[in-house]
């Protein structure tokens, strides 16, 4: 007892400060990195002092080898605490930046409800707008939107992605309504539309291809319950007069590419066409009443407003004017020979004009 007692002392006199910095070290090593590492610098200095001052020789499981590895180690716990340091900065960053949206949106939100408010107290009875929404359209804030201004939602879905998860909650027995020639409906329930506070009331639509089935989802919301499963897809599908309204006006009345450059003219383009296909309309209806005589092309173009405009308004025909009326035949070498209206009433014609055709002076 008293050789061990007289070893510890003689071990301690040896480093007389050097054992407690080494206890500060190791208690410190819970501490802040920069913290340990200075603690780590000092104590090796002041080891290496005491080494050089009693001339000793440094091994490699010394004090002073012990504590360079821990300085190594204090040194790459600083480096990766800078990093972290770093890393929390940018996430405490981009979290205020959220906050600072989140309290602006807050601010917009408020003012939208005040405005809600103040448009349901002046008008008592809105009219109620239906909607039918191709999917493009149909994202979350749209759909928010659209249902907050009072619109009845009838829509199909944004992305392939909703029918695929609606797929998954089919059961097996699941009992699918015709509602098409090649088309079967299932009603789904409410659905939570990404992005939409709303709950959307969903159809999953499966249609029978030659080579596969193809799978959609249409949306509808209102305060009223859903329509049966057959009248709501026929109320969604007869918008597709709707798209074929759009796509006559831009192939035949050439507004897909605009005929001139300044806003006033485009404005104009746009009612000119808007009037002709209308227009168009209204005199097929007015010349099945007048006509004679018809083949069947003519018969069948009547009904085509894309004949009408490209095939019959550059056709042929003789204006005839006697004491019976006016009629107008159609040229025997055409595609609607034999084919005459008679004309009624006060007729008026456009000459052909010599545009641009000056006789010289």
């Amino acid at each position: 007892m008293q050789q061990s007692l007289t070893f510890h002392i003689v071990l301690w006199s040896r480093i007389p400060s050097s054992f407690a910095a080494a206890v500060r070290l190791a208690t410190a090593f819970t501490a802040c990195p920069w913290t340990i590492f200075r603690i780590a610098e000092t104590t090796l200095a002041d080891l290496e002092a005491a080494y050089q001052a009693q001339g000793r020789e440094e091994k490699p499981y010394s004090a002073l080898a012990k504590a360079r590895r821990q300085l190594r180690s204090a040194e790459k716990r600083k480096r990766r605490a800078w990093r972290e340091l770093q890393k929390q900065q940018r996430k405490r960053d981009r979290q205020q930046r959220e906050l600072d949206d989140m309290q602006d949106d807050l601010i917009s939100f408020v003012e939208v409800v005040r405005g809600f408010e103040n448009d349901n107290q002046t008008h008592l009875n809105p009219v109620s707008l239906g909607l039918r929404n191709r999917g493009g359209l149909s994202t979350g804030s749209n759909l928010t939107w659209l249902i907050e201004m009072g619109y009845v939602i009838r829509t199909k879905a944004h992305h392939s992605s909703t029918s695929d998860r609606l797929r998954r909650l089919v059961p097996s027995d699941a009992t699918w309504t015709r509602v098409g020639r090649n088309a079967e409906a299932l009603y789904m329930g409410y659905y939570d539309h990404s992005n939409c506070p709303y709950p959307l009331q969903a159809m999953l639509v499966r249609y029978h291809l030659p080579e596969r089935k193809l799978y959609t989802t249409l949306f509808y919301y209102d305060e009223a319950a859903p329509p049966p499963l057959l009248e709501w897809f026929a109320q969604y599908n007869s918008r597709q007069t709707i798209e074929a309204g759009i796509k006559e006006e831009k192939g035949v009345f050439t507004l897909k590419r605009h005929l001139v450059r300044s806003p006033i003219g485009m404005q104009l383009q746009e009612q000119f066409a808007l009037f002709a296909a209308n227009f168009v309309r209204w005199a097929a209806a007015w010349v099945k009443d007048m006509l004679r005589q018809v083949n069947h092309r003519f018969a069948t173009a009547l009904d085509q407003v894309k004949t009408l405009v490209r095939t019959i308004s550059r056709a042929r025909a003789r204006w005839v004017r006697n004491d019976l009326g006016h009629t107008l035949t159609f040229d025997e070498d055409g595609p609607f020979a034999g084919t005459v209206v008679c004309l009624s009433g006060v007729v008026a014609i456009q000459q052909a004009l010599p545009l641009f055709k000056f006789a010289p002076s």
